[in-house]
Protein backbone atom coordinates (compact mmCIF):
# COMPACT_ATOMS: atom_id res chain seq x y z
CA UNK A 1 0.00 0.00 0.00
CA UNK A 2 1.00 3.44 -0.65
CA UNK A 3 2.60 5.93 1.94
CA UNK A 4 -0.08 8.28 2.87
CA UNK A 5 1.00 11.79 3.52
CA UNK A 6 0.81 12.39 7.01
CA UNK A 7 0.86 16.17 5.91
CA UNK A 8 -2.28 15.92 3.81
CA UNK A 9 -4.20 13.61 5.83
CA UNK A 10 -3.28 16.66 8.88
CA UNK A 11 -4.70 19.07 6.81
CA UNK A 12 -7.80 17.22 5.88
CA UNK A 13 -8.39 16.44 9.37
CA UNK A 14 -8.34 19.85 10.07
CA UNK A 15 -10.60 20.89 7.22
CA UNK A 16 -13.08 18.36 8.31
CA UNK A 17 -13.06 19.56 11.87
CA UNK A 18 -13.42 23.02 10.96
CA UNK A 19 -16.46 22.23 8.87
CA UNK A 20 -18.01 20.03 11.66
CA UNK A 21 -17.25 23.37 14.39
CA UNK A 22 -19.22 26.10 11.22
CA UNK A 23 -21.79 23.14 10.37
CA UNK A 24 -23.78 23.82 13.95
CA UNK A 25 -22.61 27.95 13.78
CA UNK A 26 -24.61 28.24 11.05
CA UNK A 27 -27.74 25.86 11.28
CA UNK A 28 -28.55 25.75 15.09
CA UNK A 29 -29.58 29.66 15.02
CA UNK A 30 -31.67 29.25 12.64
CA UNK A 31 -33.20 26.05 13.23
CA UNK A 32 -34.12 27.18 16.60
CA UNK A 33 -35.43 30.53 15.77
CA UNK A 34 -37.93 28.70 13.30
CA UNK A 35 -39.03 25.69 15.15
CA UNK A 36 -38.83 27.32 18.65
CA UNK A 37 -37.93 25.70 22.14
CA UNK A 38 -40.89 23.31 21.94
CA UNK A 39 -39.39 21.82 18.52
CA UNK A 40 -35.49 21.81 19.15
CA UNK A 41 -36.55 20.06 22.34
CA UNK A 42 -38.86 17.27 20.54
CA UNK A 43 -35.70 17.03 17.85
CA UNK A 44 -33.11 16.84 20.43
CA UNK A 45 -35.62 14.11 22.52
CA UNK A 46 -35.85 11.97 19.29
CA UNK A 47 -31.73 12.33 18.58
CA UNK A 48 -30.77 11.17 22.33
CA UNK A 49 -33.02 7.97 21.60
CA UNK A 50 -31.70 7.62 18.39
CA UNK A 51 -27.88 8.10 19.19
CA UNK A 52 -28.85 5.47 21.99
CA UNK A 53 -29.54 3.01 19.66
CA UNK A 54 -26.93 4.30 17.02
CA UNK A 55 -23.88 2.90 20.05
CA UNK A 56 -25.84 -0.41 20.76
CA UNK A 57 -25.56 -0.76 17.06
CA UNK A 58 -22.10 0.37 16.37
CA UNK A 59 -20.87 -2.20 19.40
CA UNK A 60 -17.72 -0.64 19.44
CA UNK A 61 -17.12 -2.60 15.87
CA UNK A 62 -15.35 0.50 14.81
CA UNK A 63 -12.69 0.37 17.14
CA UNK A 64 -11.74 -3.43 16.74
CA UNK A 65 -12.70 -3.53 13.06
CA UNK A 66 -9.89 -0.49 12.26
CA UNK A 67 -7.39 -2.38 15.21
CA UNK A 68 -8.14 -5.92 13.40
CA UNK A 69 -7.56 -4.47 9.91
CA UNK A 70 -4.41 -2.45 10.49
CA UNK A 71 -2.70 -5.81 11.64
CA UNK A 72 -3.56 -7.00 8.14
CA UNK A 73 -3.76 -4.19 5.94
CA UNK A 74 -1.12 -5.17 3.65
CA UNK A 75 -2.34 -8.84 2.97
CA UNK A 76 -5.84 -7.64 0.49
CA UNK A 77 -7.33 -11.23 0.75
CA UNK A 78 -7.40 -11.39 4.78
CA UNK A 79 -8.19 -7.93 4.74
CA UNK A 80 -11.12 -8.64 2.52
CA UNK A 81 -12.46 -11.50 4.85
CA UNK A 82 -12.25 -9.38 7.70
CA UNK A 83 -13.99 -6.24 6.24
CA UNK A 84 -16.88 -8.43 5.22
CA UNK A 85 -16.83 -10.52 9.00
CA UNK A 86 -16.90 -7.09 10.42
CA UNK A 87 -19.67 -5.69 7.74
CA UNK A 88 -21.93 -9.02 8.76
CA UNK A 89 -21.53 -8.80 12.88
CA UNK A 90 -22.21 -5.33 12.19
CA UNK A 91 -25.67 -5.79 10.21
CA UNK A 92 -26.61 -8.08 12.69
CA UNK A 93 -26.06 -5.37 15.75
CA UNK A 94 -27.78 -3.18 13.35
CA UNK A 95 -30.61 -4.97 12.87
CA UNK A 96 -30.92 -6.16 16.74
CA UNK A 97 -30.40 -2.29 17.43
CA UNK A 98 -33.84 -1.91 15.19
CA UNK A 99 -35.70 -4.31 16.32
CA UNK A 100 -36.05 -2.93 19.95
CA UNK A 101 -36.01 0.59 18.66
CA UNK A 102 -38.80 -0.29 16.41
CA UNK A 103 -41.00 -1.92 19.41
CA UNK A 104 -40.07 1.30 21.34
CA UNK A 105 -41.62 3.17 18.71
CA UNK A 106 -44.94 1.57 18.46
CA UNK A 107 -45.08 0.42 21.87
CA UNK A 108 -44.56 3.33 24.04
CA UNK A 109 -46.42 6.29 23.95
CA UNK A 110 -44.48 8.89 24.51
CA UNK A 111 -42.59 7.49 21.53
CA UNK A 112 -45.29 7.06 19.08
CA UNK A 113 -46.74 10.31 19.33
CA UNK A 114 -44.15 11.82 17.27
CA UNK A 115 -43.45 8.05 15.42
CA UNK A 116 -42.56 10.44 11.64
CA UNK A 117 -39.88 12.16 13.45
CA UNK A 118 -38.87 8.75 15.32
CA UNK A 119 -38.77 7.01 11.88
CA UNK A 120 -36.27 10.05 10.23
CA UNK A 121 -34.44 10.67 12.54
CA UNK A 122 -33.95 6.94 13.21
CA UNK A 123 -32.79 5.94 9.69
CA UNK A 124 -29.02 7.51 10.98
CA UNK A 125 -28.80 4.23 12.84
CA UNK A 126 -28.62 2.59 9.24
CA UNK A 127 -26.69 5.10 7.52
CA UNK A 128 -24.21 4.80 10.85
CA UNK A 129 -24.32 1.39 10.86
CA UNK A 130 -23.31 0.49 6.73
CA UNK A 131 -21.04 3.58 6.41
CA UNK A 132 -17.94 1.68 6.90
CA UNK A 133 -16.16 5.03 7.43
CA UNK A 134 -13.83 3.05 9.68
CA UNK A 135 -12.97 1.03 6.54
CA UNK A 136 -11.15 4.52 4.84
CA UNK A 137 -9.42 5.35 8.58
CA UNK A 138 -7.83 1.85 7.64
CA UNK A 139 -6.33 2.61 3.99
CA UNK A 140 -5.74 5.98 5.20
CA UNK A 141 -8.36 7.53 2.52
CA UNK A 142 -8.59 10.76 4.53
CA UNK A 143 -9.57 12.38 1.70
CA UNK A 144 -12.78 10.48 1.17
CA UNK A 145 -14.32 10.97 4.62
CA UNK A 146 -13.30 14.42 4.62
CA UNK A 147 -15.33 15.53 1.04
CA UNK A 148 -18.63 12.92 1.91
CA UNK A 149 -18.51 14.36 5.80
CA UNK A 150 -18.74 18.12 4.12
CA UNK A 151 -20.94 17.06 0.58
CA UNK A 152 -23.37 15.58 4.25
CA UNK A 153 -23.08 18.55 6.22
CA UNK A 154 -23.92 20.43 3.05
CA UNK A 155 -26.97 18.96 1.79
CA UNK A 156 -28.17 18.73 5.15
CA UNK A 157 -28.08 22.67 5.42
CA UNK A 158 -29.58 23.00 2.01
CA UNK A 159 -32.23 20.50 2.92
CA UNK A 160 -33.08 22.35 6.60
CA UNK A 161 -33.09 25.71 4.70
CA UNK A 162 -35.33 24.49 2.12
CA UNK A 163 -37.74 22.50 4.46
CA UNK A 164 -37.77 24.05 7.71
CA UNK A 165 -39.88 27.74 6.97
CA UNK A 166 -42.52 27.42 9.79
CA UNK A 167 -42.52 25.83 13.70
CA UNK A 168 -44.52 22.76 12.80
CA UNK A 169 -42.45 21.56 10.23
CA UNK A 170 -40.61 19.44 13.09
CA UNK A 171 -43.04 16.41 11.82
CA UNK A 172 -43.31 17.77 8.17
Amino acid sequence: MAEKSLKKNAVLNIIKNIVGILYPLITFPYASRILNPNGIGQINFVNGVVDFFSILAGLGIASYAVRECSKVRENKLLLSKIVEEMFIINLISMAFSIFIFLFLVFFVKRFSEIRILFFVIGSKIVFESIGLGWFFNVIEDYAYSTIRSIILQILSAVFLFMFVKEANDVLQ
